[in-house]
């Protein structure tokens, strides 16, 4: 068996090799999500997505694990979604018909970046798009976010008080949505 400094050192080493600080974060976060350990300062707002293994699988036993409880969002009473001269955000989701959850976030945060011109976007401003677009919010808002970010690359959310779109995402919005009719 191996002793913890051997295990510290085979984190260590398996975190060196990923290519960014925000990437460390997540593995991060989802080693403590679920070995039950308090979160890191700094690290609460950062969700890596669940393995998709059966939970008896996953934890090498048959029991559980009880549900993490979503992290709270509000609705940014003040944030204008139907501004003046411009399109509105349901008129502009209308338009992209995304098809999913992920598909949806990232139209929202293109929305408020491009069209809003926002800087420092938060799942509270994109939980808000939800509400005003009459889209059922999913069960776990950041970590949908953190999945359209590490697993289709959307999204950057290495800072969850300061969402970014990226080219990729930018290239989903404005050339591959609304999909095409099959």
């Amino acid at each position: 068996m191996r002793d913890e400094f051997d295990v510290m050192r085979a984190i260590d080493q398996a975190l060196a090799e990923l290519p960014d600080e925000a990437s460390r974060k997540r593995v991060l976060q989802w080693v403590l999500m679920t070995h039950r350990a308090e979160p890191l300062p700094g690290l609460e707002a950062e969700r890596a997505p669940e393995s998709s293994a059966p939970a008896d699988r996953r934890r090498g036993g048959g029991k559980r694990r009880a549900s993490v409880a979503s992290p709270t969002v509000s609705v940014i009473k003040d944030l204008n979604l139907r501004p003046a001269g411009r399109q509105s955000f349901r008129e502009f989701a209308e338009s992209k018909k995304p098809a999913n959850h992920k598909e949806r976030g990232v139209v929202a945060v293109y929305y408020l970046t491009r069209t809003l011109e926002l800087t420092n976007v938060s799942v509270d401003h994109v939980h808000t798009c939800f509400k005003d677009a009459n889209w059922r919010v999913p069960a776990n808002l950041r970590n949908m976010l953190a999945q359209a970010a590490s697993v289709n690359g959307w999204l950057d959310t290495s800072s969850s008080s300061d969402i970014r779109i990226t080219t990729i995402g930018e290239n989903l919005v404005e050339h591959d949505l609304p999909a095409a009719s099959s």
